[in-house]
């Protein structure tokens, strides 16, 4: 997290759902929240082990420590399939995004914007 206690979450909820099945992607949705963060040191060690080409060369003047230091938590995103992707923010108009498995571990990882909703 940017030196705050907060970050943003966003829910992807189709239109037409009823208010059970909302409620119902929301708790799930949390659940995968709450496991991640508590899992967030290795999530974040994924996003530097697994950046895209050209980024730890471009932000990597130091050791891998130093490049974790960089990022902090900015967001996260559940999606309409209920897939987690965590944000992280490292001081540029772009982010890394790592997307997580069904088992809240790194799957991949991008370089994209904060959705724009």
């Amino acid at each position: 997290m940017n030196g705050e206690r907060d970050l943003e979450i966003l829910f992807e909820i189709a239109p037409g759902q009823s208010e059970s099945s909302v409620r119902s992607r929301v708790l799930a949705g949390s659940q995968r929240i709450q496991a991640a963060l508590e899992r967030l040191p290795a999530i974040k060690l994924y996003a530097v082990d697994h950046a895209p080409p050209g980024w730890v060369e471009w932000y990597g003047t130091g050791t891998k420590d130093d490049l974790l230091d960089l990022l902090f938590l900015d967001g996260m995103e559940v999606d309409l399939e209920g897939r987690l992707s965590v944000h992280f923010d490292y001081d540029d108009l772009d982010q890394l995004v790592v997307r997580l498995d069904d088992h809240g571990r790194g799957e991949s990882v991008a370089l994209g914007p904060w959705p724009v909703t």
